[in-house]
């Protein structure tokens, strides 16, 4: 692995009394392994730390994914930073709130008051992974209306409050077989950079204690039939597939 590091200074204009308006020193790293690039920062002031920013393939910039962070080759850039003294590696999960670290955990729990700005900021993402215009300012009125009690959501988070990164948006019905009632689950979705770290596998999870704890006897939902990866992700957690025509009525 081939490791090219420069030396830069972010400085204002020196004021009269001698001082800077603000002032940064950092190196960067570029990582080079075939056709894998890598770049991170660390900055001079938090010698501990070293953020990993983006990979580089085709010549284009992409930010990394929770994928990104099992491979290999970014893992062997871990292990380089570690031997050089840094003791926390950091990148820009989805839906982060800045750096998270790349070892921090998350957990599921109901949306609550104060997650209307990410959870609106989710809703938008959402709409645009499946090729939606989105309205500015949609995600926002979506968000109020879930707060507001108009479905059950619950919410993926990286721990300490460092931002939503997933949801399942679900819909108490009734009747169901022998006049029980359940859940319709309309909506799952986990932000592209937190995908295949079982982020979803947890949201089904959690989807199905809160179904228990409700008197819920099952949980439905639909996929297109096209999505052949979410029904790959289903199936693989065992989930009954069933037959059934799907109808829209347009108000």
């Amino acid at each position: 692995m081939k490791v090219d590091i420069s030396h830069h200074i972010d400085a204002s204009e020196r004021r009269p009394d001698g001082l800077y308006d603000y002032y940064y020193e950092y190196d960067d790293y570029t990582f080079t392994e075939g056709t894998d690039v890598l770049v991170a920062r660390s900055y001079t002031h938090e010698p501990h730390q070293a953020a990993l920013r983006a990979k580089i393939r085709d010549g284009q910039r992409k930010g990394l994914t929770a994928t990104d962070l099992r491979t290999p080759f970014v893992q062997a850039v871990e292990a380089w930073f570690r031997a050089a003294g840094k003791t926390s590696i950091q990148w820009i999960g989805g839906g982060a709130k800045g750096y998270v670290d790349t070892n921090s955990t998350w957990s599921i729990r109901q949306i609550r008051p104060g997650d209307e700005d990410e959870l609106a900021y989710l809703l938008e993402d959402h709409e645009r992974h499946y090729g939606f215009p989105v309205r500015e300012g949609s995600g926002g009125e979506g968000a109020a209306f879930i707060l507001s009690g108009g479905a059950l959501c619950l919410v993926a988070e990286y721990d300490g409050g460092r931002g939503l990164i997933g949801f399942a948006i679900l819909n108490p019905y009734f009747p169901g077989p022998r006049l029980t009632h359940g859940l319709f689950l309309k909506e799952l979705y986990v932000s592209k950079a937190a995908r295949s770290s079982g982020v979803g596998e947890k949201l089904i999870e959690a989807i199905r204690v809160l179904a228990k704890e409700r008197g819920d006897t099952r949980v439905i939902w639909t996929t297109g039939v096209d999505n052949k990866g979410s029904q790959r992700f289903y199936n693989r957690l065992g989930i009954r597939r069933e037959d059934k025509v799907y109808y829209v009525m347009d108000v």
